[in-house]
């Protein structure tokens, strides 16, 4: 779906509120594992004011960077400001980026994440990554593993991310891109042949829903905008 950039926050927000009631509807209870990030700040901030069940979700995170929870970088702490200022789910499980042993934390945040996540929210950069998962492995190849030590390209380098298997399992993912700088990544994501390799972004491309800004997919054919 394509929205104006004004309308992305809340569209965002009322998806994930929708999956959210759906999965606590089917199960009593829902996962959601969020991503980092500037640009789903104001996304949070629009779901904290949505009427989601808050004592029957458990708060994951896609991935994060290797730094204190306080960390200017820490997508927890985004998390932390925008939405758990606001709302108080069931459980929250940060990843323990700052534990020295990278490969242990996160064999241990693999023990928290469920078979299926609920609810995934998604981001990509202009590489064509997703989560913390970088161009030049085959994510295509299983990792046996549901939580992965990986290593950016950009500092900071370090990084924990859910595996290629846990993104693939999830009930329910939207991925959210805005900006022209994005658009012509866009076109590949959703167009080229699929190449997990040089795009890990298309491990999820075929089950995932879309939401983009104007600019984001100004490059897409208008049947695919619409689409």
């Amino acid at each position: 779906m394509v929205r104006d950039s004004a309308e992305v926050a809340a569209a965002g927000a009322d998806w994930l509120a929708a999956r959210l009631a759906e999965a606590v509807a089917a199960r009593g209870r829902a996962s959601l594992a969020l991503s980092g990030g500037t640009s789903p700040r104001p996304m949070y901030q629009e779901l904290a004011r949505r009427p989601v069940e808050w004592g029957r979700i458990t708060l994951l995170f896609v991935d994060d960077r290797c730094v204190p929870p306080d960390h200017e970088k820490s997508n927890y702490r985004m998390v932390a400001e925008s939405l758990l200022a606001g709302v108080a789910p069931a459980s929250v499980h940060r990843m323990p980026g700052e534990r020295p042993d990278r490969d242990a934390a996160a064999a241990d945040y693999a023990r928290l994440v469920p078979d299926a996540v609920d609810v995934m929210l998604l981001g990509m950069g202009d590489d064509g990554h997703t989560a913390s998962l970088f161009p030049g492995t085959d994510w295509s190849v299983p990792t046996g593993a549901r939580c992965l030590a990986t290593r950016a390209p950009v500092a900071p380098h370090e990084r924990l991310t859910l595996s290629p298997e846990v993104l693939r399992a999830a009930r329910r993912v939207l991925v959210q891109v805005a900006g022209a700088g994005k658009a012509p990544v866009v076109e590949i994501a959703l167009m080229a042949p699929p190449d997990p390799v040089r795009w890990p972004i298309h491990i999820v491309r075929d089950t995932a829903d879309w939401l983009l800004d104007g600019a984001a997919a100004s490059q897409l054919s208008e049947e695919k905008r619409d689409g």
